[in-house]
């Protein structure tokens, strides 16, 4: 089973997220690019598709999971879950960390979901650019501990994730896993 974030199933994850990375980051990179010629840097230059298969630009795996290989979700229950997840996840997060597309695998012994998201910041020129610090400052998320400088192990990822998990855990829960 699988879901592209516009309900696109006539093409293949890869061709839906170069297209939504098109749409929404090609104006950065090319503004990007024209201020590297600029200053004579054309070897930070950066297509399209290198801006998708990045180290810190391509979209980042997410697992979910309920259970273990002993006991464990239905494939029905865990994709019904993880359909709510997208739904509730791109409310509260769509707008800085879009879900691209998810896929059921059933390839291992427990039943598990691929999630594959993006980070979206916009700069003062209102484009959108991937950057995952800084769609976390523009959403107000920060480190776990305030009175502590942030860190390895004090950062707004940490905060994020935690607030990740519950929110698959009380869809689960709320339905009795």
């Amino acid at each position: 089973l699988y879901i592209t974030y516009n309900g696109d199933e006539a093409h293949s994850f890869t061709e839906v997220e170069r297209e939504f990375y098109d749409i929404h980051f090609s104006d950065y990179l090319e503004a990007q690019n024209a201020r590297n010629e600029q200053s004579r840097h054309r070897e930070r230059n950066r297509s399209l598709d290198d801006y998708l298969k990045g180290a810190h630009t391509r979209p980042e795996d997410k697992i979910l999971q309920i259970g273990n290989y002993k006991e464990h979700a239905t494939k029905e229950q865990l994709w019904d879950c993880a359909l709510e997840y997208m739904k509730k996840f791109d409310e509260l997060f769509g707008d800085q960390c879009k879900i691209l597309d998810m896929a059921l695998h059933m390839d291992e012994a427990t039943p598990h979901v691929h999630v594959r998201r993006v980070w979206i910041a916009k700069n003062d020129d209102g484009q959108e650019y991937v950057n995952q610090k800084k769609a976390l400052e523009q959403m107000g998320i920060t480190g776990p501990d305030q009175d502590k400088p942030e860190g390895r192990y004090n950062n707004p990822k940490m905060t994020f994730t935690q607030t990740d998990i519950q929110l698959f855990k009380d869809i689960c829960i709320e339905r009795g896993l």
